[in-house]
């Protein structure tokens, strides 16, 4: 009996032993750098996580080098945003057919889509205006700017690691639920340093922070919409509009063109600042943007 236990006890520990191989021993692939570094929290140390994009690349524009399609043919699952992000409508029907084997995850799933949000200066019909406010410019895809949307991903993210992986449930669990209280804890601290702000309005160039500004009651004043550049028009109503509102900060990201940020700030004796919607440590990323839309 004595030598029946123990060896239940090997057959155990080396079943809980092989779980662990088994997944480090498994390739991840996420699009974007936020969502591996989501991944990459809840998985621990049990699975290799790669990123599709650097963090410099234009999401909307980015189409992966061969060395990319390489390791997407070796990866066993792979995280996407599922929310009609251009490289992924483009390349991931193409990604799946090279490799079949591989497990798409949504972790989008549950989140609810916006419209792309902001108030555009030349207003709905004007004469001579590029945009036309009341256009429907399509879905917001940067579900990631959001800490409620954040949390949501990260629940995907642990269910589908523990389906996968029974065998770490506990750990995908245990490090899913100490994220999402950095992530609660990050949101209250960004609310309260908001509470004391009266002016609500920001001006970015390119509007990827729907999302953030419906969280914490802030409205983006987007330079560049549909991925075209304002006109000589549009730049004067939004260097009046700024002056009016007592606007002092151009928000840009790193992706994207600064010359017309650049026009608006000098204008109006401010500064340009970047802020990165693709930075992979996504809780540094936040706070460093809170911190900067509320010395706006």
């Amino acid at each position: 009996m004595k030598l029946l236990s123990c060896l239940v006890v090997l057959i155990f520990f080396i079943m809980g032993f092989c779980g662990v191989c088994f997944a480090k021993t498994m390739k991840v692939m996420t699009s974007i750098g936020p969502v591996g570094y989501l991944v990459e929290r809840v998985a621990g140390d049990g699975l290799e996580v790669g990123v599709m994009m650097p963090d410099s690349a234009n999401p909307h524009t980015y189409e992966p080098l061969p060395s990319d399609l390489v390791k997407l043919s070796r990866v066993d699952i792979y995280f996407e945003l599922g929310v009609g992000l251009d490289f992924e409508n483009v390349w991931l029907p193409k990604l799946k057919r090279l490799n079949n084997k591989m497990k798409v995850v949504n972790c989008g799933k549950a989140v609810v889509l916006q419209p792309v949000s902001g108030e555009h200066v030349c207003g709905g019909g004007e004469a001579g205006c590029d945009h036309d406010h009341n256009h429907d410019h399509g879905l917001d895809p940067h579900i990631w700017l959001s800490i409620n949307n954040a949390i949501v991903m990260v629940g995907n993210i642990r269910e589908a690691l523990v389906n996968i992986v029974p065998e770490n449930r506990v750990v995908f669990e245990n490090n899913a639920k100490e994220l999402v209280l950095e992530l609660e804890q990050l949101k209250k601290e960004i609310q309260n340093k908001l509470k004391q702000k009266t002016n609500k309005k920001f001006i970015v160039f390119h509007p990827s922070w729907g999302y953030f500004a419906r969280d914490f009651g802030l409205e983006q004043i987007p330079v560049e919409i549909d991925g075209k550049e304002p006109s000589i028009k549009e730049v004067r109503k939004l260097i009046m509009l700024a002056r009016k509102e007592g606007i002092k900060t151009v928000f840009v990201s790193p992706q994207f063109s600064k010359k017309s940020a650049a026009v608006i700030a000098k204008e109006i004796g401010g500064q340009v600042v970047a802020i990165d919607p693709m930075a992979k440590d996504y809780i540094k990323n936040i706070r460093k943007v809170g911190e900067a839309l509320i010395n706006n």
